[in-house]
């Protein structure tokens, strides 16, 4: 049977209106769109919606018997930390090789967010991009270890006389 609004969707799924919306964004529900908009008209089969709602519940209680909890990623920084890159590039890459970011929104500038565990599965697919190539910043010494020994006394001193203050 094809389910034909979000009132219908909620309703077979025993949810509110606006948690069906959210899943099908977050957790990738099952939904058909007449048209390429956002605010065009749903379509959803009953078969994918079960068949979509016994997988979320087998994962679940994957998750649950190993006791991991998914690590979620809320923005660019941090997905493009976790792949050891610029944000630029993880863009990039979400939007020309598919990388597994879901958008809260409809425009471009919408937050984002990622799952670790699905990135991490995602860059061993794509093995032209492996973790480790990214060279490590080099970390500049402490200011003890550059050559110099000055103390915060010396530096306010130092300020003191070339203002002109202890002159006589």
């Amino acid at each position: 049977m094809v389910l034909r609004s979000w009132q219908e969707i909620a309703a077979y799924l025993h949810r509110g209106i606006r948690t069906v919306q959210r899943w099908e964004v977050t957790l990738g529900m099952p939904i058909h769109r007449d048209g390429s908009s956002r605010r065009a008209p749903v379509i959803a089969v009953q078969h994918e919606l079960d068949a979509w709602m016994a997988d979320v519940a087998r994962t679940r209680r994957a998750r649950d018997r190993s006791g991991q909890t998914p690590v979620v990623l809320n923005t660019w920084k941090e997905i493009a930390r976790h792949l050891r890159r610029g944000v630029r590039t993880v863009q990039r890459w979400e939007a020309t090789l598919g990388m597994p970011v879901r958008r809260l929104g409809t425009t471009p500038r919408a937050p984002v967010l990622a799952f670790q565990h699905e990135l991490d599965g995602w860059r061993t697919e794509h093995r032209e991009f492996p973790a480790t190539t990214m060279r490590p910043r080099t970390q500049q010494p402490p200011l003890s270890e550059a050559g110099t020994s000055l103390n915060v006394e010396q530096v306010d001193f130092g300020l003191y006389l070339n203002a002109g203050v202890g002159e006589s």
